[in-house]
């Protein structure tokens, strides 16, 4: 008889706790895009910038991030890679939005530069694909969560 109390418990604690957690999802948000340095070469140009995310955690605990990983790229007839970024150890606290400076690189060389400036002058906006991967630290272990954005960027 009391094991049924005991698994009854540990039935209801689950399904008590799972009834309390928010169910929406965490959210993130361009904020501003802050442009630190520009370089230009004999092969093409790079820029250096920060941009600023919010991350909303609807959840009542932090979630820890060990590293996300990115790759950028331009779309336009054809994909061109423009940049790579990485940021490590980052905390989104938990029921509250929490403000991320994530580095991005762009390099890109001068045709890909004209090919961009076509592209925002016929359609007024560029095409940008973002690919990668966060590293969410889940207790004993580490899960990875891929991801793929693609956004049109209106100039102007």
């Amino acid at each position: 008889m009391k094991w049924y109390f005991i698994a009854a418990i540990a039935l209801a604690v689950p399904l008590l706790i799972w009834h309390f957690i928010p169910r929406e999802e965490v959210s993130v948000a361009v904020d501003e895009v802050i442009i630190n340095d520009v370089y230009v070469t004999t092969s093409g140009i790079t820029v250096n910038l920060t941009v600023r995310v919010l991350v909303h955690n609807p959840y009542p605990f932090d979630v820890h991030i060990s590293r996300i990983v990115y790759d950028i790229y331009a779309i336009n007839s054809e994909e061109k890679f423009l940049g790579h970024g990485e940021k490590k150890d980052i905390v989104i606290y938990g029921d509250t939005t929490t403000e991320v400076d994530v580095p991005v690189y762009i390099t890109a060389d001068y045709l890909t530069l004209g090919d961009l400036l076509i592209s925002a002058i016929s359609k007024g906006s560029i095409t940008i694909k973002v690919t990668g991967s966060v590293y969410i630290d889940v207790k004993l272990t580490t899960v990875r969560k891929d991801f793929e954005v693609v956004r049109e960027i209106p100039l102007g």
